[in-house]
């Protein structure tokens, strides 16, 4: 779609077929050419988009990022002295759309890994490896793919590493990625990746600061004698990588991650707007879409690590991470948009007065009891809920489908938190999928206790899902199904005494003051939403494809009992 601009007017530049003209446009209220730059990149701009006549760009690659099926993306690129380039929407979006299609510019294994195949990226054993490096790989095809033969040729001039199927390789894979981008041939691509930041700054003297000094830098020009390359240039590719790059795909122990021309420029917020949908096989094909609705002129914006952390996690982890301080809205408020995800019982009045004051987190970070003025140290709240965190993933690991381990975990997380903290979020998560359901049961076989207990923890955790990571989500759609599932059973649990229902029955089982006519409008509301997220996002895993397999039935169950009323 790309093509050099004809027009002469509307301040768009007059494309002649002399290059002295690339990179300028008319301005028609002075009547003389100004320079114009990529949208993407520092190059003056060559093209200008024959369909909108408001995008440049200098090559094709860095104009495909424009291009959508029939239309142009809705967003430009932006910038700041203070974050760099960023992202806005240059109309009104709506949740669900497209905003661009991309492949990866840089694919590679995570640093730390089990064996994965540096040809096409499976996870794999240790049966096969390249007969010239010493990297496992899939079979001789891969080890002979482009992907992989000219970093080939540098690896094996060192040692061959040592590799084990059932362990992590803390050594051989961090420096694959760098040495991708340092072999680059497509300058386009090269020039690209070269203008996202590396916060130097904040990286020079860390931990992976001196990891990669080892297993990249020195590695790579004095292990294998690539030293074409200054140390600095090789810190600032690791450090592009480590600031912009996305897991793509994790195996739990072993992964891969990728650099994305349009992806890679979002900004972080804690209640992001869009998410990248990424592909699984080669060339690992992704989509920007829009989880929520989005203004004109509001930025456009991701979440880099898990949404349902509190603020003193997310904040450390993007500190150590990314290299900066937070300041969202959700940051800067010390309810977290009143989910008061990092309240906790203060220890001193629970211990001496029995009573449950609560912490709340101040935007600084303190932790004051607002009664007894006791001040609790960061460190030890973290390590409380870095205990707590421990045994949420042994039993989600070794005791996944026990939900009296899960339940005995909630007991005693009530002697700390309340029921709105992340640690109690994070147990619902796992067990709201398996309380009340096994193998050729209903509800009916559990004790109703438990089915409500199961339809209270599911709420909850859609009010979280609700202002921390809203819209189109498979979180939310999972969690939604269990909603409407839950309560359509103790709707026609109660009919089948023959009972009326009032009021203050439904208020009873769904936690809250409410009536019938509000419960069938939104149980309707919510079938809706979850045939629309599987529209868009599709349904992948097992469970939810039986989920899209039960909405046919939730909506019959939904219309015998409106016939019934």
């Amino acid at each position: 779609m790309f093509a050099p601009s004809q027009s002469q007017n509307n301040n768009l530049a007059n494309n002649k077929s002399n290059n002295d003209n690339e990179g300028f446009c008319l301005d028609a209220n002075q009547n003389v050419f100004v320079r114009v730059k990529c949208d993407f990149c520092d190059n003056d701009a060559k093209f200008a988009c024959a369909r909108c006549e408001a995008s440049w760009s200098c090559c094709e690659l860095h104009g495909s990022y424009h291009q959508l099926p029939g239309a142009c993306a809705p967003f430009k690129v932006c910038r700041s002295n203070a974050v760099g380039r960023y992202v806005i929407a240059n109309r009104d979006i709506k949740a669900g759309e497209i905003l661009a299609s991309e492949n990866p510019l840089i694919v590679g294994p995570n640093q730390e890994s089990k064996p994965i195949c540096l040809g096409c990226l499976a996870e794999i054993d240790v049966s096969y490896l390249c007969e010239r490096c010493g990297y496992p790989m899939c079979d001789k095809d891969c080890s002979n793919s482009p992907e992989h033969l000219q970093e080939c040729e540098i690896l094996r001039r060192g040692p061959r590493p040592n590799f084990s199927n059932d362990s992590i390789n803390t050594e051989a894979y961090h420096c694959i990625l760098p040495l991708r981008v340092l072999l680059l041939q497509n300058q386009d691509v090269s020039r690209l990746l070269l203008q996202f930041m590396d916060h130097r700054e904040g990286r020079e003297g860390s931990d992976y600061w001196k990891t990669s000094q080892k297993f990249v830098v020195d590695h790579l020009r004095e292990t294998l004698k690539f030293d074409q390359f200054s140390q600095d240039d090789i810190h600032r590719i690791i450090g592009i990588l480590e600031v912009n790059s996305f897991e793509l795909h994790s195996y739990g122990n072993s992964g891969y991650r990728g650099v994305f021309g349009v992806g890679s420029l979002l900004s972080h917020a804690c209640s992001a707007n869009a998410k990248i949908l990424f592909g699984k096989e080669p060339p690992f094909a992704s989509k920007l879409m829009a989880t929520t609705d989005i203004a004109a002129g509001e930025e456009i914006v991701t979440s880099y690590l898990d949404p349902l952390q509190s603020t003193l996690k997310r904040r450390n982890l993007l500190k150590t991470g990314w290299k900066f301080e937070c300041i969202c809205q959700r940051c800067l408020d010390p309810t977290e948009l009143n989910t008061h995800l990092g309240a906790f019982f203060c220890p001193r009045c629970t211990a001496n007065t029995q009573k449950t004051s609560i912490i709340q987190p101040t935007q600084a970070g303190e932790l004051i009891c607002p009664d007894c003025l006791y001040q609790v140290q960061t460190d030890e709240y973290l390590q409380l809920m870095d205990k707590f965190s421990e045994k949420i993933k042994y039993t989600s690991t070794e005791e996944r489908y026990n939900v009296d381990s899960w339940l005995e975990l909630i007991q005693e997380a009530d002697k700390y938190f309340p029921k709105t903290h992340q640690v109690h979020q994070e147990i619902s998560r796992w067990l709201v999928p398996i309380l009340c359901r096994g193998y050729s049961k209903t509800f009916a076989d559990f004790p109703i206790d438990q089915v409500i207990l199961k339809l209270a923890l599911a709420r909850r955790y859609l009010n979280l899902l609700d202002k921390v990571e809203p819209g189109l989500t498979r979180n939310r759609v999972k969690t939604i199904f269990e909603v409407v599932d839950v309560t359509l059973f103790l709707i026609q649990d109660k009919l089948n005494t023959g009972c009326k229902i009032s009021n203050q029955d439904v208020s009873e089982f769904y936690g809250t003051e409410t009536n019938m006519d509000n419960i069938i409008t939104d149980l309707s509301k919510n079938i809706d939403e979850m045939i629309f997220i599987f529209i868009k996002l599709g349904a992948h895993s097992g469970f939810e494809v039986w989920i899209s397999q039960q909405i046919p039935i939730l909506k019959q169950r939904l219309n015998l009992i409106k016939n019934s009323l």
